[in-house]
């Protein structure tokens, strides 16, 4: 059903190079940003994630390199939409130093 579904849809995928839709979210310290003020200067690496899920755990910490790395050319923008502060705040303290940004 879902093949069926994406092949009849006429929804398309997004490509390397498209425009994104502009958003506005809330950090977990309470500030708004809006989508279009960070990439009007940078890449931007949107990584929607849960607690509950396991490739995302897996992954936070590579994400939490990466950015301390260095990201002059990008900004990471970690977006947890489904959980509660408390939620978000005990899985970061435990895995990683990565503070992402949304609700």
């Amino acid at each position: 059903m879902t093949l069926w579904f994406n092949l009849t849809s006429d929804t398309k995928a997004l490509q390397v190079g498209d425009e994104s839709i502009d958003f506005q979210l809330e950090t977990l310290n309470g500030d708004s940003i809006q989508l279009s003020d960070i990439n009007s200067e940078k890449g931007v690496i949107l990584n929607f994630w849960g607690t509950w899920c396991k490739p995302c755990r897996e992954e936070m910490p590579d994400m939490n390199r990466i950015y301390n790395e260095g990201h002059e050319d990008y900004e990471i923008i970690a977006v947890n939409v489904s959980e509660d502060e408390q939620q978000i705040n005990q899985f970061l303290s435990s895995s990683c130093e990565l503070y992402p940004l949304g609700v």
